[in-house]
């Protein structure tokens, strides 16, 4: 779900609220994605090692980390500090997905594996879309009416609008650590 809302909010945020072009916009993101493919099978290991749930939560924690600490850059931050940001909220995502696949996929007898994996993935989009439209929810009425031009000519209106909808996804998607740190009790 913050990986949806995030996707979603993160070219607001750079376009609207600081004024970046689409294409700048887009590097400026980038890290959040290629982070992944080293971390990911890096943090895949680990998690075999050390175990599942240290690692989801881990991953967890610092992808919602990255999330709050980017709502409180305003328009006059370096764009160093939205890179390292983001790279941190990638990082989050690339630690907790290896963990959270294992766990699910290891807890599935091997004659369910393919039901399993499918489960998986729709779980996956389905989280992804709640996220983007609770941050476009969030993004939108907190605008209000005439959207466009206030994105358009009010960099503090629009960045306060994607903070909000970032807090809104984050709080929503800590929940996944409670679910995290009682998977497999009782």
């Amino acid at each position: 779900m913050a990986h949806g809302g995030w996707n979603f909010l993160a070219p607001f945020l750079l376009i609207t609220g600081m004024g970046y072009s689409a294409s700048i916009a887009g590097l400026i993101v980038l890290p959040f994605h290629t982070i992944r493919l080293v971390l990911s099978p890096i943090s895949g290991a680990l998690s075999d090692k050390f175990g599942t749930r240290p690692a989801s939560f881990l991953g967890h924690l610092t992808l919602l980390m990255g999330l709050v600490l980017i709502t409180k850059l305003g328009t006059d931050a370096p764009i160093w500090q939205y890179i390292v940001i983001i790279t941190i909220g990638g990082a989050g995502l690339s630690i907790f997905l290896p963990a959270n696949n294992s766990a699910i996929m290891g807890s599935v007898p091997r004659d369910s594996l393919s039901i399993a994996s499918g489960f998986l993935a729709t779980s996956r989009s389905i989280g992804n879309s709640t996220g983007m439209a609770l941050a476009a929810a969030i993004y939108a009425s907190t605008l209000g009416s005439d959207i466009a031009l206030k994105a358009i000519n009010a960099p503090i209106e629009a960045l306060n609008a994607v903070n909000q909808g970032i807090t809104v996804v984050a709080i929503v998607s800590a929940i996944g650590l409670v679910a995290i740190v009682l998977r497999g009790r009782g």
